[in-house]
C-alpha cells in the first residue's frame, strides 16, 4: 500500500484523533475528581474499577462501578467533561 492509498483510507475514515498532552491529562484528572464528588453527592455508590488511562488510545477512558453497574466513561477535552460511553 503506497502513501496515496493510505491517505485515501484516512480521509474516508473521518477520524481525527487529538494528541493527548500533559495538560489534557491534568484537566481530565481534575474533571474526574469533580465527577466522582458530583456522583457521590447525588447519593450514588461509586467505585473506581479502572483509573483513567489512555495508552495507545485517542481518548482518555476510565471504568466505574455506579450502584453496582459497570460504567465506561471517556473524557472530552472540548467541553472538559467525562461522558458515558455507549
Amino acid at each position: 500500500m503506497n502513501k496515496q492509498n493510505l491517505s485515501v483510507v484516512t480521509e474516508k475514515s473521518g477520524f481525527d484523533s487529538p494528541s493527548i498532552t500533559k495538560a489534557i491529562v491534568k484537566a481530565a484528572q481534575k474533571a474526574f475528581e469533580k465527577n466522582l464528588v458530583r456522583r457521590k453527592n447525588k447519593g450514588q455508590q461509586v467505585v473506581v474499577e479502572r483509573q483513567p488511562y489512555h495508552e495507545g488510545l485517542s481518548r482518555i477512558r476510565c471504568v466505574l462501578l455506579v450502584d453496582g453497574v459497570k460504567t465506561r466513561l471517556y473524557y472530552n477535552p472540548d467541553n472538559d467533561r467525562w461522558i458515558k460511553a455507549s
